[in-house]
Order: structure tokens, then sequence, then C-alpha cells
């Protein structure tokens, strides 16, 4: 199972470390960050979710979000999203491939 999420908090991590730890499944984090503030705003500012009655964060959500982000004490690739799609999918997969 792949999940999309923003766990800003350990709270909302621990919610799929419990059941996997239930159900003796690896349980493998991948954080994905912008560098760029000025292609983050763009990128969500163009960004078409496509899910009816869903409008999305505001720039101004996304920016309280970060400044709420509790560190992480997982194990975790942390991916910039400035690189390449095809170089951050091999990291991914490599990092996927050594975690199993």
């Amino acid at each position: 199972m792949i999940v999309d999420a923003v766990n800003t908090v350990e709270a909302a991590r621990r919610q799929w470390r419990t059941p996997a730890d239930r159900h003796c499944l690896p349980v493998v984090f991948i954080e994905v960050v912008c560098s760029d503030p000025v292609v983050h705003r763009r990128r969500l500012e163009n960004r078409s979710r496509r899910i009816e009655g869903f409008a999305g964060p505001t720039s101004e959500v996304v920016e309280r979000r970060r400044r709420e982000f509790a560190p992480w004490a997982d194990h975790r690739l942390v991916l910039d999203a400035t690189t390449d799609l095809s170089s951050n999918v091999a990291t991914a997969l490599g990092f996927l491939s050594a975690t199993a």
C-alpha cells in the first residue's frame, strides 16, 4: 500500500505504523520536499486536484503546516521535488529495495 499524505505530527505518522506493526508489515517513509519556495508556490497554485468538492490547500495553509511540522524520528528517504522525476523514482526504488 502507498499512502500520499502530509504527516505533520507524530500522531499522524503513528496511524501508519500501528496497523503495520499489528500485521507484522514493514513501513517505509519517503518524505518529499521542495527546496525552491518559488517553484513550490507555483506548483501548488497550478495544481489540478480533480477531486470533486475538494479545493486543496492554499499557500497560507501550506506555510502554516510547514511551521507546525514536527521533526521526524523515523528512518526515511528525503527526496527533493526539484530533482527530475526519473532520478527521484530510481532513488526511491533503490531505497525500497534496500529496506525490504
